[in-house]
């Protein structure tokens, strides 16, 4: 796999040339907005899940490992897009893994 894929640029080229069943363009570029979320770690959840912390806004609790594995440079764009955009990988720890949303395995932390 090429590592473009991991570049938040070309990412952000692939959104825009993406189109959906009917041929419009499936995510309005022109229209985005830049949000921040932190993350603070919270050993007590699962790998590779996010729990919303309970006061506090955009943000969200994950164990050490999760926060490592996930990209820092996200594009949220609703759940049509995300699997448009699925790169599916099997870590050798036996886990299915969508590479868009991680830069190593919130399981075992091997690299891809």
């Amino acid at each position: 796999m090429s590592n473009d894929f991991f570049d938040p640029n070309e990412q952000l080229n692939r959104l825009k040339n993406v189109e959906n069943s009917v041929g419009q363009q499936h995510f309005n570029h022109n229209n985005a907005t830049e949000t921040d979320v932190k993350l603070l770690v919270n050993e007590k959840i699962s790998p590779a899940k996010f729990k919303p912390h309970p006061f506090l806004v955009n943000t969200y609790e994950a164990n050490s490992l999760t926060i490592k594995a996930v990209r820092k440079d996200l594009f949220a764009a609703g759940s049509e897009l995300f699997a448009d955009l699925e790169v599916k990988h099997e870590c050798s720890c036996g886990k299915l893994l969508d590479l868009q949303f991680w830069k190593l395995c919130p399981y075992c932390g091997k690299l891809f």
